[in-house]
């Protein structure tokens, strides 16, 4: 496999630079989760009877659909990593001198309990669909980068890239956007604010853990050092055909993205 080529990319507006504030001021936990879900949308996460497993070319096969949709141009659910209920919207931050921090006992722990959770009890899509489907690893979303050949199209009204694989078959992915960040200290729900950059960027989460020496200058935000990331791949639509660009960011694993499963050969 040729070398992966790693990019940092520029953050969309909705991340914004952390404001410092005082480091001894107390921590303001978010809502409790059941306060928090009546405000958030819930989401099918059974396997839709029409989803198929399509053949790229690659080491494992991609949906045809996102986790939570049901059929290819639809976005589906939004979800943070290491949630296997797919319905955990709650966190609790604070961004000081330090950095970015935040309730490291969900989301697969802190330092979290494996680097990898395809396939685990802790990937939403396998306790969800099961029979062999789930959540990519990055070196599957890199293959998925480097080796297919991705064309911006529209239709509808709607942005999506479709992606041909090296045997002529092909997917399409949505630019679905991302709940995050809201970049407002005092917002009451600033891990689950959104949907930002719907049909202009497509965030879509890996299973794997971002190694504590990755560079973190180009995120957009302070991040503190004992804070771990998940890798996730970014689908930019300024950025048109994306082939041999892999376009993958560490992210805070309470943001929620979406996820296209993969499934065995």
């Amino acid at each position: 496999m040729k070398k992966m080529i790693i990019l940092s990319c520029v953050m969309a507006t909705w991340l914004l630079t952390a404001v410092g504030c005082s480091s001894d001021e107390p921590v303001q936990p978010l809502p409790e989760q059941s306060d928090v879900a009546r405000t958030m949308p819930e989401y099918d996460m059974s396997l839709p009877d029409g989803v198929e497993a399509v053949d790229l070319g690659l080491s494992v096969k991609w949906a045809t659909c996102n986790f939570g949709a049901n059929h290819p141009l639809e976005y589906g659910g939004h979800f943070a990593w290491g949630d296997p209920t797919g319905k955990l919207w709650s966190g609790i931050g604070i961004v000081n001198d330090n950095g970015y921090g935040w309730n490291s006992d969900e989301y697969g722990g802190n330092p979290p309990m494996t680097k990898e959770i395809s396939g685990t009890n802790l990937d939403v899509v396998a306790q969800h669909w099961g029979n062999g489907w789930r959540m990519p690893t990055m070196q599957q979303a890199a293959e998925l980068c480097n080796y297919c050949t991705w064309t911006l199209k529209q239709q509808d009204g709607h942005k999506f890239y479709h992606v041909t694989g090296p045997n002529g078959n092909s997917i399409d992915l949505p630019l679905c956007g991302t709940y995050g960040d809201s970049g407002d200290l005092n917002h009451p729900y600033r891990f689950s604010s959104g949907p930002f950059a719907q049909e202009a960027v497509g965030y879509y989460w890996t299973s794997t853990i971002a190694s504590q020496s990755v560079d973190r200058s180009n995120i957009g935000y302070k991040v503190k050092p004992d804070v771990y990331l998940a890798w996730a791949f970014i689908l930019n639509s300024n950025r048109g055909d994306i082939t041999h660009e892999g376009k993958f960011l560490p992210e805070l694993r309470c943001v929620h993205m979406t996820i296209r499963p993969v499934h065995h050969k």
